[in-house]
């Protein structure tokens, strides 16, 4: 039987020339060195075949049936020298492979440290870039706060927002003697153009000094003082005209007792002391607060300690508009009505 032909070769050689992908390095000369072996076992088979068997010419007599196929040695020589040729084109051909496989690692490895480079030199940009803005952001603010600080319309608008401060905080800082300034002053970052807030502090602590310099009874004089001087007959027409404001009345205590409580009476009053009852005639009401209900529960009136009915006193109160009241005869009467600031005992009667 005669044994394959050896140009059956791996699949993707032919004639030395690669077809396919890449050679096979691993299976192809392992199969090459097997064709190999398998020829020299031919070869010796062949030498044996030729040598008289042992037992001599009967024993090959009794073999005589058997025929043994006669290898072609020269084909097969000639399948040995085209497999070497193939497998020294192959070994070329893996080398050159190699080369190009270290080529291209060289060239990936080329190619990664100038991206490596490339990255770097970004964040070097970015870096620049993030500064470079954030001195322009600067360059701005200055050049923002240079134009605030000596455009003559900003300083104006800005100096006037500072004079209504500290106009407001004077007030308030007047009018609470016992508050701390620096807790009154409102300070606005616009206004650095033209003050400070130690500076806005000053000012307003000037400005309220001589307020809160006087003592309480000094305050309390001069408010009193201002009160105006009223025509009985205004009051009476017009009793809301006079509401919240302090008037200064001269009055003759017509009724003080159970029915108007404690801290209240009714008075006829006048623009002018006397101490005859015919000269006042317009009848009022004092010793009232802002609402009834606070009237009704207030029992303590220390200012009122000395005073009688038919007294005539000197008082300083503040409007409260119309009140209205229920009379004995079971009507009503409306008549003005105050809050008392202060009183004095002119003469009791």
């Amino acid at each position: 039987m005669r044994p394959s032909p050896l140009n059956d070769r791996p699949e993707g050689i032919r004639g030395g020339v690669s077809t396919g992908g890449p050679p096979a390095t691993g299976r192809a000369p392992l199969r090459w060195s097997a064709l190999l072996a398998a020829l020299v076992l031919l070869v010796a088979a062949c030498s044996a075949g030729s040598s008289e068997p042992p037992g001599g010419a009967d024993a090959g007599s009794a073999e005589a049936g058997t025929s043994t196929p006669q290898p072609d040695v020269g084909q097969l020589t000639s399948e040995v020298s085209t497999l070497k040729s193939e497998l020294d084109d192959t070994k070329r051909a893996l080398a050159a492979a190699q080369a190009e496989l270290l080529e291209a690692n060289s060239s990936a490895d080329s190619l990664e440290q100038k991206k490596s480079e490339l990255e770097s030199q970004l964040r070097e940009f970015r870096t620049r870039a993030y500064s470079a803005e954030t001195q322009l952001s600067a360059l701005k603010t200055q050049i923002e706060e240079l134009r605030q600080r000596y455009d003559p319309e900003i300083r104006a608008t800005a100096q006037a927002e500072v004079d209504a401060e500290i106009a407001r905080a004077c007030q308030a800082a007047t009018d609470d003697i016992d508050a701390d300034i620096e807790d009154i002053v409102r300070m606005d970052s616009s206004w650095t153009i033209v003050t400070t807030r130690e500076d806005l502090v000053a000012a307003v602590t000037d400005c309220a000094q001589p307020e809160r310099s006087r003592t309480a009874e000094q305050r309390e004089a001069e408010r009193l003082a201002a009160c105006e001087k009223v025509s009985p007959d205004a009051l009476e027409k017009n009793p809301a005209d006079y509401e919240n404001k302090c008037v200064h009345l001269y009055a003759y205590i017509v009724q003080y007792d159970s029915n108007t409580g404690p801290c209240s009476f009714h008075a006829e009053i006048s623009d002018r002391r006397s101490r005859r009852w015919y000269d006042y005639d317009i009848r009022s009401a004092f010793g009232y607060e802002d609402s009834s209900v606070l009237s009704a529960l207030r029992t303590d009136c220390p200012e009122l300690d000395g005073i009688d009915g038919d007294d005539f006193v000197e008082v300083w109160a503040t409007g409260l508009g119309a009140f209205t009241y229920d009379t004995a005869m079971g009507g009503s009467n409306t008549v003005p009505s105050f809050r008392i600031e202060k009183i004095e005992l002119v003469a009791k009667n």
